[in-house]
């Protein structure tokens, strides 16, 4: 299809159709979906992931790069993992250990989804369409990251069925952040593969931690200290990572993903 705004309807329309579906399934009682959670929100993540599968392959036709490339400029990026250590660290503080069985299938199936979701499918879609009627520019490229993880962010409301608004807000925040450096992953490494493989730590440490539905949270000094940690580590190594001049180096791999 041409207009790839038209797509971007259907993307997020068919998105939005399954969980109103599956909300509806959980107000009437048909699946019993809160008293065995981690269960069947990993298969109804499993189930999405075949649907956006198939929306992609018969009409978005969008390409996704899963290819590791061990040349990749990815891999010369050593410090992205004490970073990341560093912020698991910032939200290991003060919590209280769940299991492991419990959360790893669906840090796995929820990494794997969103990535495929905001960056596989919606990044590239939201940056063609931007670059319809103009000549392609890395500013569209940052407004397309902006924008695809404002979705990714705003995806997050859906979070309010079983936690309260402030928990909600910070999660969203947190997302955004999270969208950026995901984004910027995609592009530094050529590959989705490290953005899933990083979705699903940051997924993994937070449900081990805080569990798979977050309480309520405080907002105090040390709630805004962790957020603020997070957010100088995820925006921070995104310029890093997608400045200008490493960009432009990048800028004929973006360019074939949506050719």
């Amino acid at each position: 299809m041409k207009n790839k705004w038209w797509n971007l309807v259907i993307i997020l329309g068919v998105y939005f159709l399954f969980r109103l579906v599956v909300i509806v399934i959980n107000e009437f009682g048909l699946i019993p979906i809160m008293n065995n959670f981690i269960f069947w929100e990993t298969v109804l993540e499993l189930a999405i992931i075949l649907i956006m599968f198939s929306v992609n392959h018969w009409i978005v036709k969008q390409k996704i790069d899963f290819r590791f490339n061990i040349k990749s400029p990815f891999l010369s990026l050593g410090p992205v993992f004490f970073l990341m250590v560093i912020l698991f660290s910032v939200m290991l503080s003060d919590r209280l250990p769940r299991t492991y069985g419990n959360t790893l299938p669906l840090a796995l199936s929820a990494g794997f989804f969103e990535e495929y979701l905001c960056r596989g499918l919606l990044f590239p879609q939201i940056f063609q369409a931007l670059s319809e009627k103009k000549e392609r520019n890395f500013n569209q490229v940052y407004l397309a990251i902006f924008l695809s993880s404002l979705i990714f962010s705003s995806l997050h409301l859906l979070n309010l069925r079983t936690q309260d608004l402030p928990t909600t807000l910070m999660q969203m925040w947190e997302a955004l952040c999270a969208g950026i450096f995901f984004s910027a992953l995609y592009l530094a490494a050529n590959s989705l593969l490290p953005s899933i493989l990083f979705h699903f730590l940051f997924d993994f440490i937070g449900m081990y931690t805080k569990g798979p539905v977050q309480q309520r949270v405080q907002v105090n000094s040390a709630s805004l200290k962790s957020i603020a940690i997070i957010t100088l580590i995820f925006l921070g190594y995104s310029l890093l990572l997608i400045n200008k001049k490493k960009l432009s180096k990048q800028f004929a791999w973006v360019n074939n993903l949506i050719s």
